[in-house]
């Protein structure tokens, strides 16, 4: 059987985040989505409470039927998550799984600077999806990655925060579920 699973702060969940699980579950048996509590590569702390990140991430899931799991081991944790140490919790999780992680491009081109890079490559299969006007060639494991190209993601949580937090709710970029949710809780203001 083959698991996928695609980490970040979700903050918030966008259509862009949606559009790699609804791709990810075309191909995989399971697909789990780890929020982090915080990355490592990001100096700032989600803005949304653990709690909300967890909300959105249902709403925004509410309408696949499909088995997702959003797995709660890392926002959980109060600290910085490594993806290693997820993917060692996964691996005994799911011991009867092959495990591939889905990334974006932006967090490709970072991976080399993961903490035990070279262990991650070797313990799953890594799977990217393309920014359009990005240029992956300087991706160290290029030949090991497998790229989809056709979803070219362009929104972010960082312009759609940015976007909410000038008066303009970008509800091209969210789920109405999510929006309806972001506006409730007057969040990114």
């Amino acid at each position: 059987m083959k698991l996928v699973f695609f980490g970040g702060t979700f903050d918030p969940p966008h259509l862009g985040h949606l559009a790699i699980i609804n791709f990810c579950r075309k191909i995989f048996d399971q697909v789990v989505i780890i929020p982090a509590f915080q990355t490592p590569n990001k100096k700032d702390k989600p803005i949304a409470a653990t709690y909300q990140r967890i909300k959105m991430l249902e709403l925004l899931t509410i309408n696949i039927n499909y088995n997702i799991i959003i797995e709660e081991k890392e926002i959980n944790n109060s600290k910085v998550s490594y993806t290693i140490d997820t993917i060692d919790y996964l691996k005994k999780k799911f011991c009867n799984y092959q495990i591939t992680m889905a990334l974006g491009l932006d967090q490709l081109l970072d991976l080399h600077n993961w903490k035990a890079y070279e262990q991650i490559m070797k313990n799953v299969n890594i799977i990217g999806f393309n920014r359009p006007n990005i240029d992956r060639s300087p991706i160290r494991e290029l030949k090991k990655i497998k790229f989809y190209d056709d979803l070219n993601i362009i929104t972010s949580s960082s312009v759609i925060r940015e976007k909410i937090s000038n008066d303009q709710l970008p509800v091209e970029d969210l789920t109405p579920e999510v929006a309806k949710y972001i506006t409730e809780q007057k969040l990114y203001k």
